[in-house]
């Protein structure tokens, strides 16, 4: 299976070590629907995330008005502090409910993963059975979320 994410000018990752692994067989025991409190919008809607996958991790702010920001990580990333790399949504199938980002800054790219939770509000995503990435419990994001 194969699975890329634009990282660099934005997010690259390869599905390798976790392709195995389901969030629910790691730890992760509510997925994250797209309707009710705890839904993936209020989960993910003015929050930071510092994701970690295969190919490293990254910092993305998920804005309100579906605008997603990457944010530098470290002195060396070329992201800093924080740029525009597209938009985020959230599709609504009931059970398989999942999260879109629309990747528009390098080129054009969608992915749609389902979004999974853990009693500490950690999180992880996952298609097909497999782990994308996860993260520690959402942080506030900080600076405009204006969509150039």
């Amino acid at each position: 299976m194969k699975h890329t994410v634009v990282v660099g000018a934005f997010l690259l990752m390869a599905v390798g070590g976790n392709a195995t692994a389901a969030c629910e067989d790691s730890g992760y025991t509510k997925q994250v629907k797209a309707t009710g409190a705890n839904s993936i919008e209020n989960t993910l809607s003015g929050k930071r995330i510092l994701a970690t996958g295969d190919d490293g991790e990254w910092n993305e702010d998920h804005c309100a008005n579906g605008a997603l920001y990457k944010v530098g990580v470290s002195p060396d990333d070329p992201v800093d502090p924080r740029a525009y790399r597209g938009t985020w949504e959230v599709s609504d199938s009931g059970e398989d409910s999942e999260v879109t980002y629309h990747y528009t800054v390098g080129g054009n790219s969608s992915f749609s993963w389902k979004l999974w939770q853990d009693k500490s509000g950690n999180l992880c995503w996952e298609d097909g059975g497999s782990i994308i990435a996860t993260a520690p419990a959402p942080g506030p994001l900080s600076g405009t979320c204006e969509i150039p």
